[in-house]
């Protein structure tokens, strides 16, 4: 019975299983710049990064994330024109001022360019940061309805005789992504 603890602690100092029994079919990562690459079946998913067009095309077969895919393209393009119009309003507003050697407290109206353009532009920017979120959400979505025993298997199939000339069959089960 003295091996009992030794059998315990090296039981407990064992590392765990993987979580999951199968790969995730999407995976994701980020670039330095911030920009988040995807994954699917090992394979980068081409999408524009601005505005995420043609990112839907990657989680074909899954209503869910083709709809935050969707939400991720539209909040990524309303951030992105808003960041453009708001640094327009902004430079606009500020070659106005130095182009009439404006004081400060000269022509007000100009300043409102300046600062509307300003928050415009950050609220832009902080749109787009955020909808980043959408595309974790995605592949989260995605993972969560693939069932990997849904995949295409190959089975070859011989007669009684085991002779060399049994069929090659390729199944497709039912169903697919739930």
């Amino acid at each position: 019975m003295r091996w009992l603890p030794a059998l315990l602690l090296v039981l407990a100092l064992l590392p765990a299983g993987k979580v999951f029994a199968w790969e995730p079919p999407m995976k994701v990562e980020q670039s330095i710049l911030g920009n988040v690459i995807v994954y699917r079946d090992g394979e980068q998913q081409p999408y524009w990064a601005m505005t995420g067009y043609k990112l839907d095309r990657a989680f074909e077969g899954s209503p869910r994330a083709v709809a935050l895919a969707k939400q991720y393209q539209f909040w990524s393009t309303v951030g992105l024109a808003s960041t453009a119009v708001g640094n327009a309003l902004f430079l606009g507003g500020v070659y106005y001022r130095l182009a009439h050697e404006y004081r400060r407290n000269d022509h007000p109206a100009s300043w409102a360019f300046v600062i509307s353009g300003g928050l415009l532009s950050m609220g832009g920017s902080f749109i787009n940061m955020n909808s980043k979120r959408l595309i974790f959400q995605a592949v989260n979505a995605f993972n969560e309805d693939y069932d990997p025993q849904q995949i295409p298997k190959l089975r070859i199939e011989a007669g009684w005789e085991a002779a060399p000339e049994g069929r090659l069959v390729l199944d497709f089960p039912l169903g697919g992504i739930r």
